[in-house]
This record gives C-alpha cells, structure tokens and sequence, in this order.
C-alpha cells in the first residue's frame, strides 16, 4: 500500500508539473539538495509509515489517528528549541497541553492496562513510525528555508554560485514529487523479492481504486496542499492542523469500522484543540 501511495501519489505531482513547465526547478532541486530529500524519503517515508502501516493493523483507527497527531510536539520541539522558531509562554502551553491531550487519548488513564492490552504493541509502531515520519515534515520545511535564503545571497551580493548552486525557491511540489519516487524506488526491491509481488497482482478491482484514491488524493494531492501551508507558516505552527485528525478518524472510523472511543477520547481531543488555538495565536 505504501509503495502504490507514494508511486500513484509521485506520478500524479510529475503530470502536474510537466503539464506546468517546472521541470526545470525540479531538476535542480533533484541535483542540489540529495542531503534533505533522500533521509526525506528513507527514514520519514519509507521507515516511518512502514512502522506506522504495521501498527495500524493491530491496534484501533481512532487510536492510530490519535498517536500520529502528536507529531507537532515533536516538530515544534525541534523548531524552537534547535531552529530558533519564536517561543512564548502560551506556545509552550501548548505544547505541554498537546501532549497530555495524546497521552490521555491513548491510555483512557489506564495505564496498567496499556501496558497489558492487545493493542499496545501497534500503538508503540504507531507511535514510534510517527517520530520517524516527522523527519519528512523537518526536512520538507527546513529546505524551502535554505533555497530563500540562497535567493537572499543572489539578489543582495549577485553571487550566481550560491548555497548547493541553487538559486530558485524549492516549493511543495519539488519537494514532495521527489521524496515520493525516492521512497518508492525504496521500497520497489522488497516487494518484488517478497510474496507481496504475487499478493499485489492478485487484488481486486475495489482494492486499486482505494490505492489510486490514496495515491492521488490523500498522498498527492494532500501532501501538496500541507507543505504548501508550510511555505507561509512556522512549522510548529501548521504542524499543529494535525491535532484535528483524531475528531475526523473518529467520526469515520465510528460510521465505518463501528469503533467506537471512550469519553476519555473525547476529553483529549478538546484539550489538543486548545493546544492547536494556543500554538497557533503566537
């Protein structure tokens, strides 16, 4: 399923931008920046949401939605304590409060038997594929933050051989169309020398529309759509849309799957929505 989201979601963005003549910067950014989309594609893509894919199946979606929307703690953590985002005292609330909104969300205040439950194996890979696919989001935000400021060197001191000899702005799209074909050039030897090959060609006509749905739209479509928002706001900032996933997942998951949360869950969501509100008025 990873593979055919990031291969259905690369080929999407490639139509897109041959269609809309930005090969070029495309290119460049391919030759000049393999230090940020390759580690991109390897650790936050192919790692993280291969743990994050293997947990979702032996734990519950809701639960899965909950766990990866705490991934602006980590994201914000990195950006203002490592890369100088601006802190306040109700950023870091919001932080706090973020995280005590996740925690609730995941051990309804039960700790004893999180530890015991048959879901705490797939949320610990839930949990542990989020940290790595928060490498992608990093990396994505901190390479459009480099090619503006190699912009800066060109226009103010004319130097044409700037940072990594590159001297465009890196958009959502460069970014997210080349660590989506890394990741699956990544991934494509494993499932060729696995039973996954046969498994694949095998599916149902139903199961490649939801791969071709997931691929364009939630992968292709929604990737470039965030790291869009991204360009124009602080990582830690647009970062905290996720806290909005669990109320989605749960209304889907409640309607489709019949799963349905504790009144601890619902308490933790309207605490990470006021950690959103806090971390997103500073």
């Amino acid at each position: 399923m990873n593979f055919f989201r990031f291969f259905i979601g690369g080929i999407t963005l490639l139509i897109y931008a041959v269609s809309s003549h930005k090969m070029r910067t495309i290119w460049g950014f391919f030759k000049a920046f393999p230090q940020y989309y390759i580690p991109a594609a390897v650790i936050g893509l192919t790692g993280g949401l291969l743990l994050y894919s293997y947990g979702t199946v032996i734990t519950q979606a809701f639960m899965s939605a909950a766990i990866i929307s705490s991934n602006p703690i980590f994201i914000s953590v990195y950006m203002i304590f490592l890369q100088g985002e601006k802190r306040s005292p109700s950023k870091i609330v919001g932080i706090i409060l973020g995280f005590l909104g996740m925690l609730l969300i995941i051990t309804n205040f039960q700790f004893a038997e999180f530890f015991q439950d048959d879901y705490v194996k797939g949320n610990l890979l839930v949990l542990a594929g989020t940290c790595f696919w928060v490498v992608d989001l990093i990396l994505g935000k901190l390479v459009m933050k480099k090619s503006v400021q190699n912009l800066i060197v060109v226009n103010t001191e004319g130097d044409s051989h700037a940072s990594e000899n590159f001297n465009m702005k890196v958009s959502s799209l460069d970014f997210n169309l080349v660590t989506f074909l890394v990741a699956s050039l990544v991934m494509l030897p494993y499932l060729i020398f696995s039973s996954e090959w046969n498994n694949m060609i095998h599916q149902s006509a139903e199961t490649w529309l939801g791969l071709f749905y997931i691929g364009i739209f939630t992968t292709g479509i929604a990737y470039l759509f965030f790291f869009k928002g991204l360009e124009s706001l602080e990582a830690s900032k647009g970062s905290n849309f996720f806290y909005l996933k669990p109320i989605f997942a749960t209304i889907l998951a409640f309607f489709i799957l019949n799963e349905a949360p504790s009144i601890y869950f619902y308490v933790g969501v309207v605490i990470e929505v006021i950690a959103l509100i806090l971390i997103s008025n500073n």
